[in-house]
């Protein structure tokens, strides 16, 4: 699938001289959008993976016709989505390997679309509304992405590009970014030497005011299991109270990650966390009174940020999702189908997704040795207090899986 875009030659298929001919090349950078909304491209379900790649060479394709000198799909990983690579040359004569280049990151897989229901139109066609444009990706990542893309071949069409630009797309950020350092990695001649990293995942100040992010928090991930020796789900009505309950355990054992204010209980994890100077925080009020002079009736701050709903200051706000570091608890489960639904049974196994965001001098490897010592011991101490000395007589154990 692929947008009418003239031949597809640079000389003749993007001449941008005129306010008509401007507005017809921003009516096909919408219709290239709806139809690249259209391809359900979930990174990390097998049933769409076939979407994932229909996506990736649509973007390959779209780049061919607004005049890269090279687009291609690239990959170092077995069974997960190729990168989409795309060049527009600016007339260097040095080899690519040794080339200044402007790299652009993006991502074309989206996350799952969840109750469908709940949207007010279907989330894989895009539709606008009062002013806005909805649909899965629009915002995160397609839309950017092509933003990005139609303004470099405008700007390469009219021979006003002052230095390379290399695009990376990927198609697995939604799902760890699953080969993308072994891509770069086998093919890093492809990218020169970039000078500029541009990547569209970050904030605005509000709905009509962009910025320029200069850092953002890091995230360490994990997933664990707690298991019963025991290999199967048993009724609760028959063995409740003699057998172990893992899902209680791994309540238990998320509730010791944080407390009731958010704070992260992990032994030394705000050991690392910059202070915050008088510098910083003057910048970040003279921030929050920009928002709150110029934006505060934008629709979507005045729902969030500004909402009467919203618990504390903006200021505080802020502060805590750029500035701090947080722990979040992605979601829980239970080992069957039956177990999920039927309320007699004691499940033979939970789990669960967590990740903690981390913030400039705390080390990634650091807090995730620090976050697995703690959940180790908080599991071996609930572990005591169960099986120890006034504990109960239990006919089987539990066992802790831990990935971090």
């Amino acid at each position: 699938m692929a947008v009418a875009l003239g031949d597809g030659a640079r000389s003749s298929g993007l001449r941008i001289h005129t306010p008509g001919a401007r507005r017809q090349y921003g009516r096909r950078m919408l219709q290239a959008l709806d139809q690249w909304i259209r391809l359900r491209s979930v990174s990390g379900v097998p049933e769409l993976q076939s979407e994932c790649r229909r996506a990736a060479r649509f973007l390959k394709d779209l780049m061919r016709q607004l005049g890269a000198d090279d687009a291609r799909l690239v990959s170092s990983t077995p069974g997960a989505n190729p990168l989409v690579y795309g060049r527009f040359d600016a007339g260097d004569t040095r080899t690519l390997a040794e080339r200044p280049t402007v790299f652009v990151y993006g991502h074309y897989d989206v996350m799952p679309a969840g109750d469908e229901a709940l949207w007010r139109t279907q989330p894989f066609e895009m539709v606008g509304r009062d002013g806005y444009l909805y649909g899965r990706g629009v915002s995160d990542d397609k839309g950017p992405v092509l933003a990005a893309l139609f303004a470099i071949a405008e700007l390469a069409a009219a021979g006003k590009l002052p230095m390379t630009v290399v695009f990376c797309i990927e198609g697995e950020e939604e799902h760890g970014s699953v080969g993308l350092r072994e891509t770069i990695a086998e093919h890093r001649a492809l990218f020169g030497v970039p000078r500029l990293i541009l990547l569209s995942l970050s904030y605005w100040l509000g709905e009509a005011t962009p910025c320029l992010t200069y850092g953002m928090r890091g995230s360490v991930r994990a997933n664990l299991r707690i298991e019963s020796t025991r290999r199967a789900d048993v009724h609760a009505g028959v063995w409740g109270g003699a057998v172990n309950e893992p899902l209680s355990c791994l309540a238990h054992v998320l509730a010791q990650l944080a407390d009731p204010a958010g704070r992260v209980l992990v032994p030394g994890f705000h050991d690392g966390v910059r202070v915050v100077s008088a510098k910083e925080e003057a910048a970040m009020r003279d921030l929050v009174e920009w928002i709150a002079d110029k934006e505060a009736h934008a629709p979507l701050v005045a729902r969030t940020a500004m909402s009467p709903t919203a618990s504390g200051d903006l200021y505080g706000q802020l502060m805590q999702r750029w500035r701090f570091p947080s722990l979040t608890v992605h979601h829980m489960d239970v080992s069957t189908v039956a177990a999920r639904t039927n309320t007699t049974l004691v499940p033979a196994a939970a789990q669960a997704a967590l990740s903690v965001r981390v913030v400039p001098d705390q080390s990634l490897d650091d807090i995730a040795a620090k976050l697995r010592a703690h959940i180790e011991q908080v599991f071996a101490d609930f572990k005591a207090q169960r099986h120890g000395d006034g504990g109960r007589a239990m006919l089987d154990d539990l066992r802790l899986h831990l990935d971090v």
